[in-house]
């Protein structure tokens, strides 16, 4: 049986990795140039404070009733299509902010891929942009997210928020507010009801697609002050196109009608 590969066996993969998808990592990183963003982008741009990211039904009683996870479900399978939608976000955030870090919080079943983040970081050097903290328990998560979370060198906090209580997510809020950053936060579908603090909530579902690129319905279940008002009866389809040829990834947004 293989050795089970260790938190600093994945960095030190990573690393080497990197390497080759950056090529150039020695030199300066190409600086922000405002109006690169992708001009189909419609999904709003998310202030100071933390938002919610679930990846499930929520009109699902089956789903929606359950306070714990069901004994079938893999950490892993509720990740990926959130993660990838909050990773383009934290980007978009970065490109525009003073600070300096992304704060990845969750572990290895946590983990974007190296590709997402070369997509989402184009002329930024990964090593020096990412830092990755893996808790060894839930309480150890909760404090190390509050703590990033008040870093004034945090651009954004994107983390496995499942299983964090009303306290947490008030003891998040207040440490949001405290530094100045914005935090992403995973949680399951069984945790669609939970009670919360956060500004927006998000829900990520997948949808039909005649390509090879994955596609999702992005829905706002929330919106509380101080983002703008937002209209609850939109939705939105978020593609994301990956170019495995030239490592280059582009999320495309179009707005639907919520019916």
């Amino acid at each position: 049986m293989a050795a089970k590969l260790t938190f600093a066996d994945v960095v030190q993969n990573s690393a080497r990795i990197i390497q080759k998808l950056e090529p150039h990592a020695s030199g300066e990183a190409a600086p922000y140039v405002p109006g690169e963003e992708n001009p189909s982008t419609d999904l709003p741009e998310l202030c100071v404070g933390i938002h919610e990211w679930f990846y499930g039904d929520a009109s699902d009683p089956k789903t929606s009733a359950l306070h714990t996870p069901p004994p079938q479900a893999r950490e892993r399978s509720w990740w990926p299509a959130a993660l990838t939608l909050m990773a383009w976000t934290a980007g978009r955030i970065l490109r525009q902010s003073e600070h300096t870090y992304l704060f990845w919080i969750g572990g290895t079943e946590f983990l974007p891929t190296l590709q997402l983040l070369a997509a989402i970081l184009p002329g930024h050097r990964l090593i020096e942009r990412c830092i990755f903290i893996d808790p060894p328990s839930q309480s150890d998560r909760i404090w190390a997210i509050d703590q990033t979370l008040r870093c004034s060198a945090a651009a954004v906090v994107i983390a496995n928020g499942a299983g964090a209580d009303m306290a947490a997510s008030r003891r998040w809020q207040l440490a949001a507010a405290v530094g100045g950053v914005c935090g992403l936060l995973a949680r399951p579908p069984w945790e669609i009801n939970a009670p919360c603090l956060a500004i927006t909530r998000w829900q990520v579902q997948p949808a039909p697609t005649s390509t090879n690129h994955p596609q999702w319905n992005v829905r706002l279940l929330r919106c509380k002050p101080p983002m703008p008002p937002i209209a609850p009866d939109n939705q939105w389809i978020a593609q994301w196109c990956y170019d495995s040829n030239n490592g280059q990834g582009e999320m495309k947004i179009q707005t639907v009608q919520w019916n």
